[in-house]
């Protein structure tokens, strides 16, 4: 029986580790880095808990209303000489948080404690059982005692120190302001080449990782069963599963669902993928 399980950080949550990524904001704090958690709050109007829920998501977001108080029309009273920079400058900051939020991740990572194993799972794992993992943990080696080479961590591995798979995949990331006339403000360009750079340096490319695994792409078929433990089902995810649909188009396919939205967001996967053939599975029962 040839099985592909993939595994996303809902089936860390199933084994009660602190892989939220609240639990990061409460690592950085805990090391020092309040002022990456303040700058990274201010990118956005919303309340702290769901941008740390949403990380990737709000990385794709900044709310730059709060800066307009720094361009000073060119014939104000208040005009300075500082005020040529002081609108970019605040842009600058509300980026300032990215270098350090994505170099603490692996820090973090490696500081979470596994926990015990989960011992129905265990017959899901055989000698010709595949994963694919979206997770940066290594629980499926510590608690399953699964070979690494039986592996592919599509988002990197934190064990093995290399640079880990974070951010947003939003394609709308332009001003309110038209860019059509931030030729007649300096300050309007600049800014905006600020922004550009920070959401493509922030971007999540799956093209080019799914190229970069174009080995497991392109031997993972004729799989009889695959199960899927612990996605989000959004869209991002669904591309990766999206390359092993197609080449698997009799396989029995067994999707975990942990809230009552998972149930619908489950068939529409399935009918976005082409999957006739599934189940609806909850591990935590």
């Amino acid at each position: 029986m040839n099985r592909l399980v993939i595994v996303g950080n809902g089936f860390d949550l199933h084994h009660r580790m602190k892989t939220r990524y609240t639990d990061y904001r409460d690592y950085l704090l805990s090391i020092g880095e309040d002022n990456i958690v303040t700058c990274f709050e201010k990118c956005d109007e919303i309340a702290p808990e769901y941008m740390w829920n949403r990380l990737e998501e709000v990385i794709g977001m900044l709310s730059y209303e709060d800066a307009y108080c720094y361009l000073t029309s060119y014939g104000s009273d208040e005009w300075r000489d500082s005020a040529h920079h002081d609108f970019q400058y605040e842009i600058d900051k509300m980026t300032e948080y990215w270098p350090g939020l994505k170099d603490n991740l692996i820090g973090w990572i490696q500081n979470i404690k596994y926990t015990n194993e989960d011992v129905r799972l265990r017959k899901l794992i055989s000698e010709s059982t595949c994963f694919l993992s979206f997770n940066y943990t290594n629980t499926l080696e510590v608690l399953y005692d699964v070979s690494k080479s039986k592996i592919t961590y599509i988002h990197g591995d934190a064990s093995k120190s290399n640079e880990l798979v974070l951010g947003h995949r939003s394609d709308d990331w332009y001003p309110e302001w038209d860019r059509t006339n931030s030729d007649e403000d300096v300050r309007l360009l600049e800014a905006s080449k600020t922004m550009d750079r920070h959401f493509e340096n922030t971007k999540k490319r799956i093209e080019d990782i799914i190229l970069r695994h174009k080995d497991f792409f392109k031997t993972s078929c004729e799989y009889d069963e695959i199960y899927v433990l612990g996605l989000s089902y959004n869209d991002t995810d669904r591309m990766y599963l999206q390359e092993i649909a197609v080449n698997n188009d009799k396989a029995k396919w067994y999707f975990n669902w942990h809230s009552l939205e998972d149930l619908a967001c489950i068939d529409h996967y399935a009918l976005c993928l082409g999957i006739r053939s599934y189940k609806k599975i909850n591990i935590d029962q």
